[in-house]
């Protein structure tokens, strides 16, 4: 039997020591969605200072639409949804926010299905 303890082969390759972590600068995008996130949260902590939970929850709905499309991650994002927990922790709020924006969403198929049965109407009359 041979020894090999001695002739390990070594990579080719060069170790090289990690770089630090550098973040990117901010966009002008980015900096405007991250100061209109913060100005919702800032409405939202007034208005619910001021008993208007509703107004509140708006507020950071608000700010949490100014940051879709952003993948950069944003810490207003989290202080928004932390915030929307403390005013609504029962989520009845909320509840109210999704079927508003389902009616919304259904109002222009009702519209839709409304003119459609005119004009079926119209042609069984032969008009």
């Amino acid at each position: 039997m041979q020894d090999t303890t001695g002739t390990e082969t070594r990579s080719h390759r060069s170790i090289r020591r990690p770089t630090r972590a550098t973040s990117r600068p901010w966009t002008a995008a980015e900096l405007r969605v991250r100061t209109q996130g913060e100005a919702a949260l800032k409405s939202a902590k007034a208005s619910a200072a001021s008993g208007h939970r509703e107004e509140a929850f708006a507020y950071c709905l608000d700010g949490l639409l100014a940051t879709v499309g952003f993948t950069r991650p944003f810490a207003i994002r989290d202080e928004i949804g932390d915030f929307m927990r403390q005013v609504d922790p029962e989520g009845s709020i909320r509840k109210t926010f999704v079927i508003a924006s389902l009616d919304a969403e259904l109002e222009p198929l009702a519209e839709w299905q409304s003119k459609t049965t005119r004009i079926i109407e119209d042609i069984k009359r032969g008009g």
